[in-house]
């Protein structure tokens, strides 16, 4: 939707670009290498974060009822937070102004997309949880100091 940011453009086509096919440059290896070996303390530190934000606004986390093994083991490469529909952008602009690292939906329903408009069935669920979503970074970048300060600052959004 348009009026949630800016408008998702695709690129389609019906061929396959060489390039995909093809072996990757031996930069692109050394570059994975390096990553490689960071993955378990970004894991570690994205976990960290994200039990910062369930120690706050947990309760509003998208997953909230998802059992403890589930969200232990889970990635968080954001932290997803329900907000009441009819607030989100009033929340997430001005979570933005007072200069936190807010966002909205990543990707559009894929229902609504064109190519599959067709399809029978209905998705309102995704659209629901879609319109009342704001994602918390949990990168590599994000303090301890800072998680919480963003936590309590949708708390207080939030009338906590």
């Amino acid at each position: 939707n348009d009026a949630d940011g800016v408008p998702h453009t695709r690129v389609e086509s019906e061929s396959i670009d060489r390039t995909l096919t093809s072996r990757p440059a031996l930069a692109a290896f050394a570059e994975w290498t390096s990553k490689i070996d960071r993955i378990e303390g970004w894991l570690a530190r994205r976990r960290e974060i994200a039990a910062l934000y369930r120690d706050r606004i947990g309760d509003n986390m998208v997953t909230a009822n998802a059992p403890k093994a589930v969200v232990d083991g889970s990635c968080f490469v954001n932290f997803p937070v329900l907000v009441p529909q009819d607030r989100r952008q009033e929340i997430a602009r001005a979570m933005m102004l007072d200069g936190f690292d807010v966002g909205l939906s990543l990707y559009a329903n894929a229902h609504k997309h064109p190519k599959y408009v067709n399809v029978a069935g209905e998705s309102v669920n995704v659209d629901t949880m879609a319109a009342s979503t704001i994602y918390l970074p949990t990168h590599f970048g994000v303090s301890p100091a800072y998680a919480c300060a963003v936590a309590e600052r949708l708390a207080t959004a939030l009338g906590r």
